[in-house]
């Protein structure tokens, strides 16, 4: 029963790190394109405006750049949950097998 329930829970976190992964890549893949366009607009707009003007564009493609490194830290934040859930699939497989070559090993040679 145990066994079912960690392998129910390897699947939720499966299921939770594809979601994460996806929707993160999305807004990070969104987040890049605004990043380029904020600092399309700052190189034109920065020799001619404002010192004030400037600092405010400056903070603007700031933000972006912050949003874009966030994105993509829960991005690979999904990726390691999914593969984390893998591994705890497969281990609950082979502990199912009976397959202990590992254990048998060790009692032969110590």
């Amino acid at each position: 029963m145990f066994n079912f329930f960690v392998r129910l829970s390897a699947i939720g976190g499966m299921g939770v790190g594809t979601g994460v992964a996806i929707v993160s890549g999305a807004w990070s893949v969104l987040d890049m394109v605004r990043l380029k366009e904020a600092n399309a607009l700052v190189q034109q707009e920065v020799r001619r405006s404002s010192p004030a003007r400037a600092d405010y564009l400056y903070s603007r493609e700031m933000t972006h750049r912050i949003n874009v490194f966030a994105e993509g830290v829960w991005a690979l934040g999904g990726c390691i949950l999914y593969i984390n859930s893998l591994a705890l699939l497969r281990q609950t497989a082979t502990n199912n097998k009976g397959d202990h070559s590992l254990h048998s090993q060790e009692k032969l040679t110590g």
